[in-house]
């Protein structure tokens, strides 16, 4: 499923997700369940469908967990899914009402640079976009990382960008 997601497949990987969820009832694994329900809301959030986002994210049990992990993943989905939808300010909200650290990791501050690139707010997205930078390795955050950064300079070298493209299309195929 996560895969899928990151290819651009999020019917299947939202299918995917919800076999898991059915599956993690039976064991029952009630963190693994939640888990999988906020990945399902998350594919729809990558097709900018916060009605569905919504939907899973009021039920499954996700809105009444105590579990601080489930709760940041619940934000980041709804931040990410208006953030498809384009509105930002709300997607912002989203991203600082965590209370956790989790309110700090990479996925999150990259949620934000997007955000204030599209608002028009260069300073905060090159701050952020810096952020994730400096604190992960992951290749497809650092890469719209750099992709937010070169935006902003013009002059700025693609290799870098071109690189790490290049290494995510490399990881996707193994």
């Amino acid at each position: 499923a996560y895969m899928c997601r990151l290819e651009g497949s999020y019917p299947l990987a939202y299918n995917m997700y919800e076999c898991s969820a059915d599956q993690f009832l039976l064991v029952p694994d009630t963190l693994r369940y939640l888990t999988a329900c906020v990945n399902m809301a998350y594919a729809l959030a990558e097709q900018a469908d916060t009605a569905g986002v919504t939907a899973i994210l009021n039920g499954n049990n996700l809105s009444t967990t105590d579990l601080p992990l489930v709760a940041a993943m619940r934000s980041e989905t709804y931040a990410e899914a208006y953030m498809r939808a384009g509105d930002f300010n709300k997607a912002l909200h989203y991203t600082y009402a965590m209370r956790t650290t989790y309110a700090e990791a990479p996925s999150v501050q990259m949620i934000r640079a997007q955000c204030f690139s599209y608002l028009g707010q260069y300073d905060s997205a090159i701050w952020y976009a810096e952020r994730v930078l400096q604190s992960t390795n992951h290749l497809f955050l650092r890469a719209n990382a750099l992709y937010i950064l070169t935006q902003q300079d013009s002059t700025a070298d693609l290799t870098d960008v071109r690189a790490a493209a290049a290494e995510r299309a490399v990881t996707l195929r193994l």
